[in-house]
């Protein structure tokens, strides 16, 4: 059992604990938030990179069509040709062009063909994925709303956890509120104000002085861990 004083300086170090994990929790929120928006931006991008896959074979299919209708064209030119050429080996080598045209036709009407397969496939996975994608969407938006409350909820907290502090403090020997807050500055996380254990300090754990364990038991005045500045106590 601890003495009144140190009671109260424990419901002190309690609530004071409780109000700086509302603020740890306050100050995670912006990386969330900025992580879940940053979840939106990377769907946003598979969308629009999904788009720009289609049009490009889109356009290629276009070029495709294009390279079709100008081997067609030189075909009906050199045919024309041959109607005015007289000589033999002219005719011949323009009915050499004409067939090697329409075997470039005919090569190029398959790449064409495969290129609509393969936009058919894209459109079809595209979409498929758009669900997906939006499904996404929707449970990151629905994160951004959950972190906008839990925010304002935290907010909240904070208000009548930094109020309990206040109260705590104000049942508390002013001088121990002092060397209470001298301790936080000394150790860089709680807890600050802890049990002997073995004559070990319930903080960092290494064994005190002599001096410092008796003065814990005696319970008559506030003594720190010679090792770690916390304050320690006995607990009978």
């Amino acid at each position: 059992m601890v003495s009144d004083k140190l009671a109260k300086l424990l419901i002190l170090q309690d609530r004071d604990a409780r109000h700086g994990q509302l603020l740890r929790q306050r100050d995670s929120i912006p990386a969330e938030r900025e992580k879940a928006r940053a979840s939106i931006a990377t769907e946003e991008a598979r969308r629009k990179e999904n788009s720009a896959a289609l049009k490009r074979l889109e356009v290629q299919r276009e070029e495709l069509e294009g390279r079709v209708e100008d081997l067609e064209e030189a075909v009906r030119k050199y045919q024309t040709q041959q109607l005015q050429v007289k000589k033999n080996d002219e005719y011949a080598a323009l009915e050499h062009e004409i067939a090697t045209a329409r075997a470039k036709i005919s090569e190029t009407e398959d790449d064409e063909l495969t290129v609509l397969e393969a936009i058919d496939q894209k459109a079809a996975a595209n979409k498929r994925e758009e669900e997906e994608i939006n499904e996404r969407i929707r449970v990151f938006e629905g994160e951004l709303k959950r972190l906008d409350e839990a925010e304002r909820e935290v907010e909240a907290a904070i208000v009548a956890g930094r109020d309990a502090v206040t109260e705590a403090e104000a049942e508390v020997d002013p001088a121990l509120v002092e060397s209470y807050r001298f301790v936080k500055t000394q150790v860089k996380r709680p807890p600050y104000v802890v049990p002997l254990k073995e004559s070990r300090c319930g903080g960092c754990h290494l064994k005190v002085s002599g001096e410092i364990e008796s003065g814990a038991r005696k319970g008559h005045e506030i003594v720190r861990c010679d090792n770690c500045a916390r304050i320690v106590y006995f607990e009978r």
